[in-house]
């Protein structure tokens, strides 16, 4: 019973709104709605078509965007700052580049391969060519030898060198 009270009432409706929207626009005030409307003006500039937009130029051009950031106080380049341990570098240190760091609970396992191509799994205390691991964090492993200390980051990416910085 309820059911098709509310069907008639949603026919009824309908039917109203189909009424109502058949014809909506009388035909003179579609005209008028869809006329352009004209420009009366004796300036020639109203008219002109608009310049082309020149393409940018070369790289080279914009070098000055780099050499005197726009958004720095006195415009000079941003320096990385410098690590303690990137003044001492090791000679026999292990080539080994980080590509993950895997979080198990608290633990922390850090995945690194060789030049060969091997992968090896790291925990903090692990030992590899004469390094002990000290510790793996979220964004690097370090390892311990003697007093040297060496931090290998998570998939280091190479600084870009364009023409002009070199």
């Amino acid at each position: 019973m309820m059911r098709s009270i509310l069907g008639v009432l949603i026919i009824g409706l309908g039917a109203v709104l189909v009424y109502q929207w058949y014809g909506w626009m009388p035909a003179a005030a579609a005209e008028e709605f869809l006329q352009v409307p004209s420009v009366t003006s004796d300036d020639d500039s109203v008219t002109a078509p608009l310049p082309a937009i020149e393409r940018p130029g070369p790289v080279g051009d914009y070098a000055v965007v780099i050499e005197r950031p726009l958004f720095n106080k006195d415009r000079r380049p941003i320096e990385k700052p410098q690590k303690a341990g990137d003044a001492r570098v090791s000679p026999n240190r292990p080539r080994l580049v980080v590509s993950a760091i895997v979080a198990v609970k608290d633990d922390y396992y850090a995945h690194a391969r060789t030049p060969e191509g091997e992968l090896l799994r790291f925990a903090p205390g692990d030992e590899h060519q004469g390094w002990r691991v000290e510790a793996v964090l979220f964004d690097r492993m370090v390892l311990l030898r003697d007093e040297r200390r060496e931090e290998f980051e998570l998939r280091p990416f190479p600084e870009v060198v364009t023409k002009d910085r070199k």
